[in-house]
């Protein structure tokens, strides 16, 4: 009986060991799992602050290229302001030239 028992707590303890092995090993797997699910974790985040720093600088050459528009623009508004100037006088001028021809 004594010889049943031992075996019996040494089939136990060996029981008892694989058991261990085996969560360990689990473990492991589970560690590693985690590892590499936080490194596409941070892969995904560095994606996204790469998506985000490209909408920043396109949003930041709108607002450069509505700039240069406005500026053209202003710039266009000045030469015809110019041009219209510079034919008013051409006008008056030649109103004053036919005057003194008439004369």
């Amino acid at each position: 009986a004594e010889d049943a028992c031992r075996a019996a707590e040494a089939g136990l303890t060996h029981a008892r060991k694989e058991a261990l092995m085996r969560e360990e090993e689990l473990l492991a797997g589970a560690r590693k799992e985690k590892d590499a699910g936080e490194k596409l974790g941070g892969a995904v985040r560095d994606a996204e602050s790469r998506v985000e720093a490209a909408r920043a600088a396109a949003a930041a050459g709108e607002e450069e290229r509505r700039e240069e528009r406005a500026r053209l623009e202003g710039r266009v508004r000045e030469e015809e302001a110019r041009r219209r100037t510079a034919e008013e006088k051409a006008a008056a001028a030649e109103g004053r030239a036919s005057e003194t021809e008439t004369r």
